[in-house]
């Protein structure tokens, strides 16, 4: 997953979906001390991980954007892959709080990921940068059409890496790195 970096006293890491804690493990495996990192998950149960980071458990992603001051020059995730229309109306009208204008990004034609990405997006500071593992839709689909050009516009370079096999055992449908 990440093979070394290295920690910088500036730097300010957000996972924004932090599930098991593979990259907050990775993070804290190459040297960044718990007040670097920043782990946002749903999930109120806690983690062995949670010691690592600033984690923040039991609250939505999108909720908590709406209230954070926080600015990240590195952010990290693995979103959850699910259409928009098939969340609860609790967490369709969090992520529906975010929505800017006609931004299909958020809309329930759209999907998880794409909410979580164009999230991410407006809480990172100037000249920061972010990787996400993304569905292969990332590259075709109409609802993330408005978010790539967001993306390839935002930053001085784009990096999109397909893989030819599946990332994860379970799921068998193509993924890209960002």
């Amino acid at each position: 997953m990440v093979s070394s970096i290295e920690p910088s006293p500036t730097d300010l890491w957000l996972d924004p979906c932090m599930g098991p804690g593979a990259f907050i493990s990775a993070l804290r495996d190459n040297g960044f001390s718990k007040d670097h990192i920043v782990g946002v998950d749903i999930d109120a149960h806690p983690s062995a991980l949670d010691t690592a980071a600033e984690t923040v458990r039991g609250v939505d992603f999108f909720d908590w954007c709406t209230s954070t001051t926080k600015r990240f020059s590195k952010v990290v995730a693995n979103p959850p892959y699910v259409a928009l229309s098939k969340l609860g109306a609790d967490l369709q009208q969090s992520v529906q709080r975010l929505r800017d204008g006609h931004d299909p990004s958020f809309g329930l034609r759209s999907n998880y990921w794409c909410a979580f990405l164009a999230a991410s997006l407006d809480i990172l500071s100037p000249n920061g940068s972010l990787a996400f593992v993304l569905p292969a839709a990332w590259d075709y689909a109409l609802y993330a059409r408005t978010l790539r050009e967001r993306v390839l516009s935002s930053f001085k370079f784009v990096e999109v890496h397909r893989s030819l096999e599946p990332l994860f055992p379970e799921v068998r449908e193509g993924r890209v790195v960002l």
